[in-house]
């Protein structure tokens, strides 16, 4: 991907089409990819994987912007070809005038081909395609299979006026708009051969506005890392992750962390099972002989949120989760009576889920639970997106898109299991977020190693002694031109131009 990215980012450098953001990743992953390949000669495998991660990270998030890149600029050949047609007819009118439509045809043939021939060896879009030849040809294709259309249509609808008026007669006059069109333009055009110092003085301003407006502006996208204070004091120091509308997480992005920070610390994913479909309504059915309870959710977790967010703290009977456990299950204190479930035979009792029979290992207080946060300040407990979408429909829930208090399920609506049971248990299943603890002070250095692993775009709450920041990254339109081409002092003033004019805009 790095050597993919390179070879683009040289093209389209030589034709002065830059991206400062890109290029800073692009650096970025170059560095590391140095420190990767220093680490294999010196046999260091562990700085290995971490640096050849990293550059991958990197490499990821330049590649969309460029590959679009590129793809802008074959879609720049056809937009010209796209205007080379009708300005191949109006020269033809404009320069030459011929009076039958073969002569016609002919002229601006003539000048399509020479005004491609032309761009062909000075545009540099023609250049960094790789065979504008083959575009061409497509287009012409393309573009003559659309002409054979519209006059096929143009006989049909023809022939179908001229059969209602032998039925019915002629009751309504009607002229047809493109033919008053093309007859304005041509009476345009014999006004410009008429006047051609006019004419010339005309074009020539326009193509010096046209010129001017995109040597001073250029409108491009670019990849910004926010940080902001978050709400809360955070439970624990080390690093959340989720998206800003809980949209599922990839599971490799869980793979990743944890193989970050797996090795030297706990590393918590969680994942949610709602039985169906997000937003439609659905229950867990738990049986115990003749007793059920109907749960909303399960949640899975891992033995490591014990050292995370400690949910622990809120049971009033048995323990957490055990490495290796599959087929154990957490209850909320109303479910185990439901069930019939006393706090002395947890370890012993099993209830019955799908089929496969549980073991009841730990019993939890709702109000308890109900106080444990994460780093977002939000329950440990799924979103209630039915009550979320019922609200949002009633115009009752604030916030700006996903920056919002979401709506949680209650701790005596959800069970607890294994979070490899939850991830194994089918389609209905999200990767809702995913928590690391970490050392004090190494915040700042564990905070880029995600950023360079994930080469994805979360949100992410950092936890500190003092507080919690917000981070996420966001796309922006900025301005580029001349001023990038100037010096280094000339560029402070243009940024300062830029601000003041508000021309740097969030996209």
């Amino acid at each position: 991907m790095y050597t993919l990215n390179d070879y683009r980012i040289r093209t389209l450098a030589k034709h002065r089409i830059v991206n400062p953001g890109v290029n800073e990743l692009h650096a970025l992953a170059k560095a590391a990819l140095e420190k990767a390949q220093k680490a294999l000669q010196e046999r260091d495998y562990a700085a290995l994987d971490v640096y050849a991660r990293m550059s991958w990270g990197y490499s990821a998030r330049a590649y969309p912007d460029v590959k679009a890149t590129a793809n802008d600029v074959v879609n720049g050949v056809i937009f010209y070809l796209a205007l080379l047609m009708p300005f191949a007819y109006f020269m033809e009118r404009l320069l030459f005038g011929a009076p039958n439509l073969k002569s016609q045809l002919v002229y601006a043939s003539l000048i399509f081909v020479v005004v491609f021939l032309l761009f062909r060896y000075i545009h540099p879009a023609f250049d960094i395609t790789g065979n504008p030849v083959i575009v061409f040809i497509a287009f012409t294709m393309g573009a003559l299979s659309v002409i054979v259309g519209v006059f096929i249509m143009g006989k049909f609808e023809e022939q179908l006026k001229r059969i209602q008026k032998q039925v019915i007669g002629t009751h309504t006059a009607d002229v047809g708009r493109m033919s008053v069109a093309a007859a304005a333009f041509s009476l345009g055009v014999s006004n410009m051969r008429r006047r051609p110092l006019r004419t010339f003085l005309t074009s020539l301003s326009l193509v010096l506005v046209t010129f001017i407006v995109l040597s001073f502006t250029s409108i491009v996208n670019v990849l910004r890392f926010n940080e902001a204070p978050a709400p809360g004091k955070p439970r624990y120091n080390g690093i959340m992750m989720r998206t800003v509308d809980w949209q599922p997480l990839r599971e490799s992005a869980y793979r990743l962390m944890y193989d970050e920070f797996g090795r030297e610390r706990a590393v918590a994913p969680r994942a949610w099972f709602f039985g169906t479909q997000i937003g439609e309504q659905a229950f867990i059915t738990l049986q115990r002989a003749d007793r059920r309870y109907s749960a909303r959710a399960i949640v899975g977790m891992t033995p490591d949120e014990a050292k995370v967010t400690r949910p622990q703290e809120a049971l009033i009977a048995g323990r957490w989760l055990r490495p290796g456990e599959r087929e154990a299950i957490l209850l909320p204190r109303n479910a185990a009576d439901a069930l019939g479930i006393r706090p002395e035979e947890v370890g012993r009792a099993r209830v019955q889920f799908a089929g496969v029979d549980y073991t009841v290992v730990g019993i939890w207080d709702n109000a308890q639970f109900k106080q444990i946060t994460d780093l977002d300040t939000e329950p440990l407990t799924p979103v209630d997106f039915i009550l979320m979408q019922r609200l949002q429909s009633q115009g009752r829930q604030g916030g700006q898109g996903g920056f919002r208090e979401y709506v949680h399920l209650e701790p005596d609506s959800i069970v607890i299991m294994p979070y490899e049971t939850v991830i194994n248990s089918g389609r209905q299943h999200l990767l809702a977020r995913a928590g690391v603890r970490l050392a004090r002070g190494s915040l700042p250095h564990s905070q880029g190693r995600t950023d360079a692993a994930l080469g994805a775009e979360p949100l992410r709450r950092a936890g500190r002694p003092h507080g919690a920041l917000q981070h996420h990254p966001s796309r922006q339109r900025a301005r580029t031109g001349i001023c990038d081409s100037a010096n280094h002092h000339r560029r402070a003033d243009c940024a300062e131009h830029d601000a003041r004019l508000g021309l740097r805009a969030r996209a």
